[in-house]
């Protein structure tokens, strides 16, 4: 699953959270340059395609190319009870996204 990381290296050895980088610096520097600048999706619209993959390892197992996605709303606290913020958060029910891949669920 790594393999398509360009910072694997990095990922491997970081003994805190880091960010996965799946183009180089100059390809991202061309996200940057563009007139087209990103805008966040509405990841509940009828027409947007969220996926969910299952792997073993490094290795592709299957995958659901449309699960549908549940407003969340609900506020979350870190082991302190701090608030953690959220941007535009989702849900889904992952059991069920099993199941419906013939998973068995205990």
């Amino acid at each position: 699953m790594l393999n398509q990381y360009t910072n694997k290296d990095k990922i491997l050895e970081a003994i805190d959270a880091i960010n996965a980088e799946r183009y180089s610096s100059l390809d991202r520097s061309l996200f940057t340059k563009t007139p087209f600048q990103y805008s966040t999706v509405d990841l509940g619209q009828i027409n947007s395609a969220n996926e969910f993959h299952v792997y073993s390892g490094e290795s592709w197992i299957t995958g659901k190319h449309k699960v549908d996605l549940i407003e969340f709303n609900n506020p979350i606290f870190d082991e302190d009870g701090n608030p953690i913020q959220l941007s535009d958060p989702v849900k889904f029910n992952i059991s069920q996204q099993f199941s419906n891949l013939n998973f068995e669920v205990k």
